[in-house]
């Protein structure tokens, strides 16, 4: 089954450990349908550390790009450095965010 909008709302809320220093939290709700947001959704993907904060995260919470950029949809990397996110469907954040995480461990 392909990952959807009703099963990712399923997700808000949770957090999954990956080892003792590393976790993976999800928040996920229904926002009014936008040009900023316009799959309907208000999301944040994040790996983060429990020591040193969010490592890695995509999300849709506000723009970092001004008026030039219409949808929020952005990529953190660290603590610095953040670019536009094009949100096609669910399945392929998914598989975006896990991407991140191996690239974003794998630098550790």
């Amino acid at each position: 089954m392909k990952p959807n909008e009703e099963w990712f709302l399923d997700f808000d809320g949770q957090t999954f450990f990956l080892d003792g220093s590393h976790f993976i939290h999800y928040e996920v709700k229904r926002a009014p349908q936008s040009r900023e947001r316009p799959q309907g959704l208000k999301y944040s993907c994040a790996l983060i550390h429990v020591r040193l904060g969010r490592l890695a995260a995509i999300d849709n919470a506000h723009s970092h790009f001004g008026p030039r950029i219409i949808t929020y949809d952005h990529l953190h990397r660290g603590n610095a450095r953040v670019k536009p996110y094009r949100f096609k469907d669910v399945a392929t954040l998914l598989e975006d965010f896990y991407q991140l995480i191996e690239e974003t461990r794998g630098s550790k």
